[in-house]
């Protein structure tokens, strides 16, 4: 059977919709990347679309136009630990009512998010942060750009970006503080292969200071 389909920008109907998502939880899919971008999927069912995207390895989906119970729905299979996902496009979903601890099991347990502009809380991030630092993570790569990350300790900051292998933090509003935290961090101990932090207003003595700490 198809194991990789685009059907992205199709208008496609609820009942078609639905009917892809029971399809999918058959356990005879053979289905393991799907792409549903630009289609408005908001009156599909919550617990019937969130089975459906966790059956696959990886889904592009709207996110920004799903429902919150629809985002939660999907959340909560990732968390509890019921899903083939390992990357998930977030990027510009509204995700700041989502629950706090909910959303960084969810994310913990994938290894590839995008939450680009997704107005996390200080409370969201600080969650996230932590749960990426306790050693129970998954996590490799995360994107946190266009996120207010000025209120975010330096330290739990930079211990969470020594964790993972790839970090995008552009348009972040990052402290002097903050970086050299990230980038002394990395110098010690890490599996930080690759870090974005551009766009952040970084004045012209810390970009030396960075070169030199990664030309040691």
């Amino acid at each position: 059977g198809l194991e990789n389909v685009n059907m992205s920008e199709t208008q496609l109907t609820d009942q078609q919709m639905k009917a892809i998502c029971i399809k999918m939880d058959d356990n005879h899919s053979h289905l393991t990347n799907l792409d549903i971008q630009n289609n408005d999927l908001s009156l599909v069912e919550p617990n019937i679309f969130a089975k459906a995207v966790n059956n696959l390895q990886e889904v592009k989906i709207p996110f920004p136009y799903l429902t919150n119970q629809q985002i939660k729905a999907i959340l909560t299979v990732i968390s509890a630990g019921h899903s083939q996902l390992k990357n998930l496009d977030m990027n510009f979903a509204s995700l700041s009512l989502v629950e706090p601890s909910l959303l960084a099991g969810a994310v913990t347990s994938l290894e590839d998010v995008g939450m680009a502009a997704t107005e996390l809380t200080h409370q969201q991030l600080e969650a996230i942060l932590t749960t990426i630092c306790s050693g129970a993570s998954r996590l490799k790569t995360l994107n946190l750009s266009s996120i207010p990350l000025s209120r975010v300790e330096a330290g739990l900051l930079a211990r969470a970006a020594s964790c993972l292998e790839e970090v995008y933090l552009m348009y972040t509003e990052l402290s002097q503080l903050q970086a050299e935290a990230i980038l002394a961090e990395s110098m010690i101990k890490t599996s930080l292969r690759r870090l974005n932090i551009s766009h952040c207003g970084l004045n012209y003595d810390f970009l030396v200071a960075g070169k030199r700490l990664v030309e040691r």
